[in-house]
């Protein structure tokens, strides 16, 4: 009896790890971006709603779109994915639109600049227990 259930199982477990699922992230955006021309950012928000991502310091307009297949528990394909990037001149007009997709995903170049570790420099040590012992004075507020 149990091992016919746990046959039951296992044939049940294959056969659901064998249908395609198909998932979709973002927005479902077409692959013609050439013969989408846009002149301003109500135009942009028209068409394609509000954007997935504004950036805080350039104001730029991100959309983006995945495609995944899935075959199995374990194989997962990326079909499509684009990023679509706006910026805005102080009109508000569309100074540039571009395209990123899965064939130019090694073309982004990621910035090699790095934050300054003042603990690295100082010590772990220091840092922990540098504070013990020193005495700071208040300034006097008695007058």
């Amino acid at each position: 009896m149990i091992f016919r259930n746990v046959i039951l199982l296992t044939f049940f477990l294959f056969i659901i790890s064998c249908s395609e699922k198909t998932t979709y992230s973002g927005l479902i955006l077409k692959d013609n971006f050439k013969e989408l021309n846009f002149k301003t950012k109500s135009e942009l928000i028209n068409f394609f709603g509000k954007p997935n991502y504004i950036d805080p310091i350039e104001k730029n307009f991100y959309y983006y779109s995945e495609k995944i297949i899935y075959k199995n528990l374990i194989s997962k394909k990326i079909v499509s994915r684009f990023i679509l990037v706006a910026s805005f001149d102080e009109n508000d007009d569309i100074k540039s639109l571009q395209k990123f997709d899965l064939n130019n995903q090694n073309e982004l170049k990621i910035s090699k600049d790095t934050t300054q570790n003042n603990l690295i420099k100082k010590g772990i040590i220091e840092n922990i227990f540098g504070g013990i012992g020193t005495q700071t004075s208040l300034p006097n507020t008695s007058n």
